[in-house]
C-alpha cells in the first residue's frame, strides 16, 4: 500500500539521503554527499513556485518527484528537478503512481506543461516516454563547463 504527500521541510533528510542512494549507483554513476543531496533539494523547496510530491511505501519514503512552477507566455510551465524511487522498488509502479499523481496536482494549479532534462538511452528516458514526455525539436540542452 503506498501514500503520496506533499513535499515539505520535514521530508528534507530522508529524500537528501535516498537522492544520493538513487544517482550515485548506475546508470547516473554520480557523487552526491549527503550535505550536497541536502543542498539540493533545500534549494527546491526555497525556489518560488516550488512544488513536489513524496510517495511511501510499506511505511517508509520511497520516492520523490521535486520541481518548480514559473510563468510562460502561455500560462504556467513546471520544471520537473528531481523525480527518483528507491532501487528495490523501481519498476512495481510507484514512479507511475507518483507521476500520475504530480500531473493531475500541477493540472488541477494550472500548469500547462511540464518540462525535464534526463540522460539518453537510460530507463528514465523510457520511463518519461511512457508517460507522455517528448523530445524537444525545438529546443536544445547546451551547457559550458567552468
Amino acid at each position: 500500500m503506498s501514500r503520496i504527500e506533499r513535499l515539505g521541510p520535514e521530508h528534507l533528510e530522508p529524500g537528501a539521503r535516498l537522492l544520493a542512494e538513487v544517482f550515485n549507483r548506475a546508470p547516473w554513476n554520480e557523487r552526491w554527499t549527503p550535505e550536497t543531496a541536502r543542498a539540493e533539494l533545500e534549494h527546491v523547496l526555497n525556489t518560488p513556485g516550488s512544488f513536489g510530491l513524496v510517495i511511501y511505501a510499506g511505511g517508509s519514503l520511497a520516492g520523490l518527484a521535486a520541481g518548480h512552477r514559473h510563468p510562460l507566455d502561455r500560462g504556467e510551465a513546471y520544471y520537473l528537478r528531481e523525480m527518483y524511487v528507491r532501487p528495490e522498488l523501481q519498476g512495481r509502479g510507484l514512479g507511475s503512481e507518483l507521476m500520475r499523481e504530480l500531473k493531475r496536482a500541477l493540472k488541477d494549479r494550472g500548469v500547462s506543461i511540464l518540462y525535464l532534462i534526463t540522460h539518453r538511452g537510460i530507463p528514465a528516458e523510457s520511463f518519461y516516454r511512457m508517460h507522455g514526455c517528448k523530445v524537444s525539436r525545438r529546443d536544445v540542452l547546451m551547457y559550458v563547463e567552468l
